[in-house]
């Protein structure tokens, strides 16, 4: 992955990061790792009991692999394609004529399910079970406002905005774990 993230940057050194307020591809490549690797931190700790040494490392290495190949695919096949809102549509047009829509629909099944998923672990975790679902009605109204302003806009500025919070929560869980650490080993 991180193989991957060197050459997309080395091939957009003159295209500025999303949002415009953090400049070049490497600042653009870190926030983008940032922002996944903290959700996929979520994903993994609700997993955390139930998967071994082994399984995480395999999992991760291959999960790591096939992610940064189709990347590559992906960043190859919408090569100028940087005025289209969502460049994958456009491409299941090209490749599928008039059976874009099927994409279209996976698409927003994707998106939904991706949605239904944050809002319940938000919710889950912000609020205890007789708000639970008051939580998730005001969430899901908010998020329908913020919606309206387009994805374009959306993503140029919430990509980077948590990209640099998540960099501050993940160097809060290195410092934490650091000073964990040394705790123990100063108690032995």
């Amino acid at each position: 992955m991180a193989v991957a993230i060197v050459i997309l940057c080395i091939a957009q050194v003159s295209v500025p990061a999303l949002g415009g307020y953090v400049r070049g591809p490497f600042s653009s490549a870190l926030l983008y790792v940032s922002l996944n690797t903290a959700i996929a931190g979520v994903a993994m700790s609700t997993l955390k009991e139930k998967l071994d040494r082994h399984t995480v490392l395999a999992g991760g290495v291959a999960g790591g692999l096939l992610i940064g190949f189709l990347l590559l695919v992906i960043y190859g096949a919408t090569l100028g394609m940087g005025s289209v809102e969502i460049p994958l549509l456009r491409l299941a047009e090209i490749w599928l004529g008039k059976w874009q829509w099927v994409y279209a629909l996976v698409l927003l099944a994707a998106v939904l399910t991706t949605a239904l998923a944050n809002l319940h672990g938000l919710a889950s975790r912000v609020v205890k079970p007789p708000g639970y679902w008051l939580c998730v009605v005001i969430t899901a109204v908010a998020g329908f406002v913020i919606a309206q302003y387009g994805f374009i806009s959306l993503v140029a500025f919430l990509y980077p905005l948590l990209g640099l919070c998540n960099i501050v929560l993940l160097a809060g869980l290195c410092y934490y774990s650091l000073n964990k650490f040394k705790t123990v080993r100063r108690n032995r």
